[in-house]
């Protein structure tokens, strides 16, 4: 449990502020609950104490932190940092760097496309819960999967699949504009 994991770091952390571990485990916990300013500033501590350069894919992760927080411009400076002195154990981390980088300047080098709109569907397909792979084939019909309640699914030990509550496929049509039921 992530959240039970991250108050127990926390709180050791208190003991101890400087604990290299600590600064990790909490920095990677906060990065997988998807906390990215949590996490990028857990990420700059343990760089500022890692002397010995035990969490070399720190720099990694801090970069893509600043990415999701939208700072590409630090993020794409962090990446290539990161690919001029990485030496770690993980080669393929090189790659997506690399990938970062290009991806990043992409992006930057990209207009905007002002024909382009997006807007919300209503309430007739986006729920509360998750629509997934919205789809049209034919610019009438789209597909999407979704999870389907006005509650929160709780998944206790003795859950089954044969349960309701999994992801179904829908189609609604698009008429003057709206979608449909």
């Amino acid at each position: 449990d992530l959240y039970n994991a991250l108050s127990y770091y926390e709180r050791a952390l208190l003991e101890n502020p400087r604990d290299i571990y600590l600064l990790a485990r909490l920095a990677v916990t906060n990065y997988r609950l998807r906390d990215f300013d949590q996490a990028q500033r857990r990420y700059v501590q343990l760089m500022a104490v890692d002397n010995q350069g035990d969490y070399p894919e720190a720099q990694f992760y801090y970069a893509r932190c600043l990415k999701m927080n939208n700072f590409m411009d630090d993020a794409h400076y962090h990446f290539e940092l990161f690919l001029k002195n990485y030496k770690g154990r993980y080669p393929a981390l090189r790659e997506l760097a690399h990938n970062e980088v290009l991806g990043i300047s992409a992006g930057q080098a990209a207009t905007l496309n002002e024909n382009i709109k997006v807007r919300h569907g209503g309430d007739k397909i986006n729920t509360p819960f998750s629509e997934f792979n919205a789809i049209s084939a034919d610019g009438n019909n789209v597909y999407f999967s979704a999870l389907r309640s006005d509650t929160a699914f709780v998944k206790d030990k003795k859950a089954s699949w044969k349960r309701k509550n999994v992801a179904k496929v829908y189609m609604t049509t698009v008429q003057e504009g709206s979608f449909t039921d």
